[in-house]
């Protein structure tokens, strides 16, 4: 069992960043400032933090900006460099005994790649700022108040433009955005990797399986779209749909019973071509349902998270 109290080492760190440190609920929390969202320069309520940390599970979370997670990562990204104690936290994250119910990366059980994403991004704040919120300001606008670490997004500059880049659960690059709007070439498509947020492993350990055309549509149908929940995500973009669909038959699907939840824009011809395709494709195992879904108000998926139902 994992006791807080019996590391003096972090908690004389955890003193050192943050001004306040009040054990709470019974002494099962330990309430500090937040220092990913700047938490002790609010004007109201200064003596109270929104960071709190567990005492007996190493997993924190902030009730204000909503970062949350191991221990361990709070740690490395706050300096902390006690070499002992972060291998120890560290063979508890990997062996996944104290992470299958807190860990950041909710969404894969590939957390090794967690650490180099954070690094990426602390990393890239500290070369330019200023690209670095612009990055930021533009997921919160297509997202709302996602953790891009969570579904893979990191910042990258290509040709002196901030973009945002997706790699999918297995650490493969899938596309590239460019942010700037007045860009005529919006996707870099890199390679033809397929984006997926989840372990693509255990997409037969799922009944309903959603597939979309863009990754900021996937996000968006995975966090608003209540109907879906349960589901695995996956996404590929335009035409390359037919071929992810002949993929996951061919790889995963060709046993079972599936219920796969396909989500287009409003393109009427494109959108005919795609569920002649599927059709096709689906017989190949009678067990698979297929439904197909538009957005009801606006062209894209992101804009008005309010879908109708295809009929076929």
């Amino acid at each position: 069992m994992f006791d807080l109290n019996t590391f003096p080492p972090i908690i004389h760190h955890l003193r050192s960043i943050s001004t306040i440190y009040k054990p709470t609920s019974g002494g099962k929390w330990i309430q500090l400032y937040c220092p990913y969202c700047n938490d002790s320069n609010r004007k109201l309520n200064p003596d109270h933090g929104h960071l709190y940390i567990c005492t007996t599970f190493p997993y924190f979370t902030c009730f204000r900006c909503n970062k949350s997670g191991g221990l361990l990562y709070l740690l490395q990204n706050t300096g902390f460099n006690d070499n002992n104690i972060l291998k120890y936290l560290k063979s508890l994250h990997t062996s996944n005994i104290y992470y299958n119910n807190y860990k950041q990366l909710k969404l894969s059980n590939n957390n090794i790649y967690y650490d180099e994403l954070i690094k990426i991004h602390m990393d890239f704040k500290k070369l330019d700022l200023k690209k670095y919120n612009i990055f930021s300001k533009y997921i919160y606008n297509r997202c709302l108040n996602i953790d891009p670490i969570d579904f893979f997004i990191y910042p990258i500059i290509i040709n002196g433009e901030v973009c945002c880049q997706f790699k999918n659960s297995n650490f493969d690059i899938c596309t590239t955005r460019y942010l700037n709007k007045f860009n005529k070439q919006r996707y870099i498509n890199i390679n033809k990797n397929y984006y997926y947020f989840q372990d693509i492993k255990l997409i037969i350990n799922y009944n309903s399986i959603v597939i979309s055309e863009g990754a900021f549509d996937l996000i968006n149908l995975y966090n608003y779209f209540k109907q879906f929940k349960n589901s695995f995500f996956i996404a590929a973009g335009g035409a390359a749909l037919h071929k992810l669909f002949n993929i996951l038959l061919s790889q995963f699907l060709l046993i079972g019973k599936y219920t796969i939840n396909i989500v287009l824009d409003n393109n009427y011809d494109f959108t005919n071509s795609i569920i002649n395709g599927c059709k096709y494709y689906a017989q190949i195992n009678p067990n698979i349902i297929l439904q197909f879904w538009k957005p009801a108000m606006s062209k894209d998926v992101s804009d008005i998270m309010l879908l109708n139902q295809i009929e076929i």
